[in-house]
């Protein structure tokens, strides 16, 4: 048996697998989608703090992963770096799926995929959602 970081389902997440599988170069891995979306995630929280101080961009980061704002995705960014450089709230959905920080910035909810080897491949038994306590 093993364990592996797990994709959420949904618009976002469904349009990056596409995207991905059709451009040239490498196949998929375990963290094509989270690795994109931190470095998104920096670049809004920069826009969001006015700063590229790495404390005020994670503290921005906060604010533009938790809900409460219009919802962006990555195929939005540019709405998205908009609406953050006129004041306004956002709420970013990523290309791994929604990516809500706590105040501690901690991830508010993860995905796992359980799998194990069958005839010599490994095949995915079941998919379990945890969201973090607090």
């Amino acid at each position: 048996m093993s364990t592996a970081p797990g994709t959420f389902s949904g618009d976002a997440p469904d349009a990056f697998d596409t995207l991905f599988e059709e451009a040239p170069g490498t196949k998929r891995n375990l963290f094509d989608a989270p690795t994109f979306d931190n470095v998104t995630l920096c670049y809004l929280g920069a826009v969001a703090a006015g700063s590229t101080d790495g404390k005020a961009i994670a503290e921005a980061i906060v604010d533009v992963t938790g809900p409460g704002g219009a919802q962006y995705t990555f195929e939005q960014l540019p709405q998205a770096i908009e609406a953050l450089e006129a004041g306004k709230d956002i709420d970013y959905e990523g290309a791994s799926g929604p990516v809500d920080w706590d105040e501690g910035g901690d991830l508010s909810r993860y995905i796992y995929d359980i799998s194990e080897f069958k005839g010599g491949n490994l095949v995915k038994l079941d998919t379990v959602e945890v969201e973090a306590a607090g």
